[in-house]
Formats: C-alpha cells, structure tokens, sequence
C-alpha cells in the first residue's frame, strides 16, 4: 500500500470525508495543509476564513517556496499518513521526491452544482455561500490572477494518479475508497 496518500480537489468535493473513510479503513494519521494555514492566523490574531487561508498560503509560497506546507509536514512526520488540501504543484512535487512511489495522489472530483450545494449544507463559517462567491472562488481555486504561489488545484488534478468521482451518496463514496485501499494493497 501506499505509504502516503495524498488528496487534492475544490472546494467542496468530499476531501474530508473521503479523508476521514480513508483514515477509518487505513488507521493511517491525517494531516491538512490548510489546518498548518488555520494555525498560523490564529497563532497570529486573525479571523479564519477562506480569503485569509488563501492570502496566507499565497504568501507562504511566495516568500518560501512553492512547496513549504509539505514541507512542513514531511519534516514533522513519518509515514504512512494521509495529507489533504494539496492545492499547488509544487506540494505534490515534495511529496513525490521524498516519498516517490511511496505516495499516491488522488483527485476528487464532483460537479459544480454538487460542490456548491454541499457548501450550502455545511454551513462552514468560510465557505461562500452565494453562487457568484462561489464561481469566483473557483476560479481562485484555478489560479486565476494569483501566479505560480497561488491557488491551482486544476494543475494538481493533473498531476493526481487517481481520479475519484464524488457526485452521489456518501454509501457510494464509501464503498469507492473500501475499493481503493483494497487496489492500493
């Protein structure tokens, strides 16, 4: 099995579901990139939301290198473990030079519509909640305007070696990552 299983997806795709299923079957640790972002605004005084975690992992890029929130926690952790919202290319390419085929990328995808409602129903305090929000952030999400430090989970995608739709039931999901830690084997 992979050593290290990685996840990238927008906003809204079942990341951390799928972690969790994934977490539940494997008994693997879980960390998040965002949650190092999280930290850090609050270590520092500020509001968490989803603009400030953007502004922040922008900046961390920028000032340090494309794949500083791997690297941190590649530097604090051995494996194996599960790492979500991998959201730059350079993330996946840390994770791929030290653990090489030790790690696994896996991409999950659901509609737009999908991912917009499931915003809606989790009632996060930083998710949009309006469709033009919502658009927008995507396209964040797609780089748009923000450079190579920037937001571009569409680039992630294509660098995924899985690709997992997540457009039905939470059953569905499930039995989708039972099947995976049973390919991954």
């Amino acid at each position: 099995m992979a050593k290290v299983i990685g996840i990238t997806g927008f906003q809204g795709s079942g990341k951390g579901v799928f972690k969790n299923f994934l977490k539940d079957l494997t008994g693997f640790p879980t960390f998040s990139l965002s949650d190092i972002l999280r930290e850090e605004l609050r270590s520092q005084g500020f509001e968490i939301t989803r603009k400030m975690l953007i502004k922040l992992g922008n900046k961390l890029r920028a000032e340090h290198g494309g794949g500083v929130l791997a690297e941190r926690i590649v530097q604090n952790n051995n494996p194996p473990f599960i790492i979500d919202a991998i959201n730059n290319p350079a993330e996946v390419q840390v994770l791929r030079k030290v653990f090489g085929n030790d790690f696994t990328l896996i991409n999950l995808r659901a509609s737009a519509k999908t991912r917009f409602e499931r915003i809606k129903r989790r009632n996060r305090e930083c998710d949009l909640k309006d469709w033009d929000g919502f658009v927008k952030l995507t396209k964040i999400h797609k780089g748009e305007g923000q450079g190579s430090s920037g937001q571009l989970i569409n680039l992630c995608e294509e660098l995924a070696d899985l690709v997992i739709r997540n457009d039905a039931s939470l059953d569905a999901l499930k039995s989708k990552v039972e099947a995976l830690v049973i390919f991954l084997q």
